[in-house]
């Protein structure tokens, strides 16, 4: 206590700590009311809405919602994407930080929607941003299919919202006998106000 009010509290052995709309599980926690901040380390489980994510710690601001957590995996599901997604995302990454449950971004990760193990294919990104309700980017990301690389891309963008309305959308990659390899991310233009139009990167 500080001046006659809680400034610290630590905990040991199967925590759970709710806030809101998230709840915390872990073996250890020590939240320090004058940051308004909160640490739980051992076997995490980081709970927002129908959303997990699991790791070994896990930092937390209760003023402003970001959170992060490091050695992290998470699933993001359609339910948790509102629908935008078909099948569910599977993510590693060192750390996978946000902003309660409107940014999902992580460090240094490995997504994929094969739940195989290993899986058929890898997306390997230094980052992956995920909002829920709008898209998910890809940043300096390789795509691996059976273990062989099969193409680097700076930036790959998939506009949830958008692919719904037009699957044409659809980031994707094929093998033909005059292209090779390769990767096509279409980009919605209008030549029109009522005449929409399709510009693939390559």
């Amino acid at each position: 206590f500080q001046d006659g009010k809680p400034a610290l509290t630590f905990a040991e052995g199967n925590v759970t700590a709710r806030y809101r709309n998230i709840i915390v599980t872990a073996q250890q926690g020590q939240v320090d009311y004058t940051t308004s901040t909160a640490e739980f380390t051992g076997n995490v489980i980081f709970r927002i809405d129908v959303e997990k994510v699991y790791g070994e710690r896990i930092t937390l601001n209760f003023k402003t919602g970001e959170w992060s957590v490091q050695t992290a995996q998470t699933t993001v599901t359609p339910e948790f994407a509102k629908g935008y997604l078909k099948a569910p995302v599977f993510a590693h990454a060192k750390i996978i930080e946000g902003v309660r449950r409107k940014s999902i971004i992580g460090h240094d990760a490995e997504t994929t929607t094969c739940d195989l193990n290993p899986p058929h294919y890898d997306l390997i990104s230094r980052a992956v941003e995920i909002y829920p309700d709008n898209k998910i980017v890809l940043r300096d990301m390789t795509a691996y299919v059976l273990g062989h690389k099969l193409i680097t891309l700076r930036r790959l963008p998939i506009p949830l919202r958008q692919i719904q309305r037009n699957p044409q959308l659809t980031p994707g990659s094929a093998r033909t006998r005059k292209r090779g390899h390769f990767s096509s991310c279409p980009i919605l233009t209008w030549a029109t106000r009522r005449s929409p139009g399709f510009c693939c990167s390559i």
